[in-house]
């Protein structure tokens, strides 16, 4: 269980929420910003050690703009390395998706239209190619 701390601040035209949540051991956990009613800008997550987890944008409860994730704490060598890059558009994945291997080197590019995916293209450990599709068409629900 987590403990919450929130703060409201009000305007005309609606009214803000940053909420600020802690680990049972004390250490930050999250802080976002509610506004009416929805998650609203700036999200960031944190691991218990304090390092980034996550960090993204809402607009009125939707992911838009960049959703950056980065690899767990526990094995010392991936902390602080960047595991996906996601970019969506009222709450669609869209544009380039970019992941990484442990390593830092790109393990996949996908590219999406508002949810569907027009391409992908995969890459081995030391950065080679290994697999690059044009025809992907599925749309990811």
């Amino acid at each position: 269980m987590s403990v919450q701390i929130r703060s409201l601040h009000q305007n005309q035209s609606s009214s803000l929420e940053e909420v600020t949540t802690y680990w049972p051991t004390g250490e930050l956990k999250e802080q976002f910003t509610i506004k009416n009613g929805e998650k609203h800008g700036m999200y960031t997550l944190y691991y218990k050690d304090g390092a980034l987890k996550r960090q993204c944008n809402y607009a009125n409860g939707f992911l838009d703009g960049k959703d950056i994730k980065m690899y767990p704490t526990e094995e010392a060598e991936n902390t602080g390395k960047l595991l996906s890059q996601n970019n969506y558009e009222q709450g669609l994945l869209h544009n380039s998706q970019y992941y990484y291997w442990p390593n830092g080197n790109l393990s996949k590019i996908q590219t999406f239209a508002y949810n569907k995916l027009v391409n992908e293209k995969c890459f081995d450990e030391q950065g080679g190619k290994i697999y690059d599709d044009h025809s992907i068409g599925c749309i990811i629900a």
